[in-house]
């Protein structure tokens, strides 16, 4: 055995001669304290204020992601006559060839 295990041993032993003292009934105060806190701790439902931020958070990512979309769909019928080239998809560097007038 270590030093350390005989010290616990001791300490276990020591407490175990202990004189035992009886524990009355706890009080009205004590009592209303332990229950409110069991209730609250079974309370599954995070708080009103976190929840409506977190709703606030994904409508307002939703509401970008839309605009971003539709920004992008409207660039995208901009495209220029050119883009539908069928040498601009075959071969990208002919395409840059031709628009930079070094084939003609």
């Amino acid at each position: 055995m270590s030093h350390i295990d005989r010290q616990l041993d001791q300490l276990l032993r020591a407490a175990a001669r202990a004189p035992r003292s009886e524990v009355g009934p706890m009080s009205y105060a004590t009592q209303t304290r332990t229950l409110a806190a069991w209730r609250a701790a079974r309370n599954p439902l995070p708080e009103f204020g976190s929840l409506l931020a977190w709703r606030t958070g994904l409508a307002t990512a939703f509401g970008t992601a839309l605009i971003a979309v539709g920004v992008s769909f409207a660039a995208s019928r901009d495209i220029d006559a050119e883009v539908n080239d069928p040498y601009v998809f075959s071969d990208p560097g002919v395409s840059v060839a031709m628009s930079t007038g070094w084939i003609q």
